[in-house]
């Protein structure tokens, strides 16, 4: 009678142990979405960096106050109540300057000099804002030893935290690799270096396609995360990027990589065809809340900076004459011209050769011109072409007509930049200074755009205290 059961080879003592360990197979797929998880869960947020500011507010205030248990306040009630009152607006007030100085963006905090400087000034001006909190709703002061107290604790929280945060994240980083030929690779290089304000990009490995290798090989010998690929050039066959997919590789273009490290949108790295692709400038609810904010807020602004527009007024007029506020053309969202309104200052023979740019320490500003705009107090009018629908509080900043017929033969894309309003204020107003040669309108082109990509409440919002933090510090 012949068995139903499949045949199969009899068991021996050599195939089977009864102390054997199973063998392990090792899945790189496995491995590297785990190393790409931890990295993911160890870089901080600006929602985890919020959540840290909370807990050093809190810790530096509850060590202060046990402290100094002999200092309170009048108006503040004994036990947790009192310790509450001086508390919890300092903590609005430490996440509010921790973002509008940088602290929550971690680009920003691989630069040691620039995250001590900027923790140092989150420490003061939460102690300053928070003495005119307790000043102008209870008419007392923080006493000096426990401000001083919470002043330091806070510095050194901030500072600390952020410090070991970095080193953590420095050691637990993904391998990225770049596709490309040596001249390409030596361009990126230096396209690189050249925009990386923050110093924190760390360069990725590259592959060079004119050497013969394998790149799946390569990927696996060096145990990449992610490749990077150049959409200028059909370098890797479809075959071969599914197959590296399979494997838990990520695949990503260079210019979203660019955008993800630098803040801006690589032009030179882009085309037509990625630019049509990848461009959202369709987000009604976005556009409609926006427009909300933009038309409460401009109304609000006029009102509550009126003295200080009486204040301008009245030092222009003491300064010679000629008219307080003028008007100039510039080009709006899809090319329309409107009149943008400004306070005076500049002389007013400034043009009188024609159309120039301005520049840093330009000699046709007057004195009283200078602290205006370094205050940024002569773009207050403009609040009224936001009322009108002319601009945007947030945007790309209007350029003239003379300039912009000039640039766009010059500078791929620059016409695309008039997709949205212009702003006020903008993603390029605080990461590059003024602009005066072709040059520098193509650096900030690519600040503009990579606001119209990612446009966002939140971003906007960040843009709006990144610019009061400029103001503080005296930046245009």
């Amino acid at each position: 009678m012949s068995s139903l059961l499949p045949e199969t080879e009899p068991l021996t003592s050599a195939a089977v142990k009864p102390d054997s360990k199973p063998v392990c197979v090792f899945d790189a797929s496995v491995h590297r979405q785990n190393r790409r998880r931890r990295e993911q869960l160890l870089r901080p947020t600006p929602m985890m960096l919020v959540v840290l500011d909370v807990l050093a507010t809190v810790a530096a205030t509850t060590i202060s106050t046990v402290l100094n248990p002999h200092i309170s306040l009048n108006y503040a009630k004994p036990g947790v109540v009192g310790h509450l009152q001086i508390m919890l607006p300092l903590v609005v007030i430490v996440v509010a300057a921790s973002h509008a100085l940088g602290l929550h963006d971690f680009r920003r905090l691989a630069n040691l000099k620039r995250l001590v400087k900027s923790s140092l000034l989150l420490a003061g001006i939460s102690m300053l804002m928070l003495m005119g909190w307790t000043y102008l709703f209870h008419y007392q002061l923080v006493g000096r030893r426990l401000g001083l107290c919470i002043m330091g604790l806070l510095f050194a929280f901030t500072l600390l935290t952020r410090m070991f945060w970095c080193r953590v994240v420095a050691n637990s980083q993904i391998i990225r690799c770049v596709v490309g030929d040596e001249r390409s690779l030596f361009e990126l290089n230096y396209f690189i270096k050249e925009h990386d304000t923050h110093s924190h990009v760390e360069l990725p490995i590259v592959f060079d396609l004119n050497s013969g290798e394998s790149l799946v090989q390569f990927v696996d010998h060096h145990a990449v995360d992610e490749l990077i690929v150049d959409p200028r050039f059909d370098c890797v066959s479809d075959r071969a990027l599914l197959d590296l997919s399979m494997k838990g590789i990520r695949i990503t273009q260079l210019p979203d990589y660019l955008s993800s490290q630098l803040g801006i949108v690589a032009i030179k790295y882009i085309g037509a065809q990625w630019f049509c692709y990848s461009l959202e400038t369709t987000h009604p609810f976005y556009a409609g809340f926006k427009r909300t904010i933009d038309v409460i807020g401009a109304a609000i602004g006029l009102v509550l900076a009126a003295p200080l527009l009486a204040i301008a007024a009245a030092l222009i007029r003491l300064e010679g004459d000629g008219p307080i506020f003028y008007s100039q053309t510039r080009v709006g969202k899809f090319n329309r011209p409107f009149k943008i309104y400004k306070l005076r200052s500049m002389r007013t023979d400034a043009e009188s050769q024609g159309a120039q740019w301005a520049r840093v320490a330009d000699p046709r500003v007057t004195w009283v011109g200078r602290i205006l705009r370094r205050t940024r107090i002569d773009e207050i009018p403009q609040f009224w072409n936001v009322i009108k629908g002319d601009m945007s509080v947030v945007g790309p900043r209007p350029e003239r007509p003379e300039f912009v017929r000039e640039l766009e033969e010059d500078v791929p894309f620059y016409l695309q930049r008039h997709l949205s309003p212009p702003g006020i204020t903008g993603w390029a107003q605080i990461n590059f200074p003024y602009g005066s040669s072709r040059e520098d309108a193509e650096r900030k082109l690519m600040y503009d755009l990579y606001y119209l990509r990612y446009a966002s409440l939140s971003l906007d919002l960040h843009i709006g205290l990144r610019t009061v933090a400029a103001i503080m510090q005296g930046a245009r």
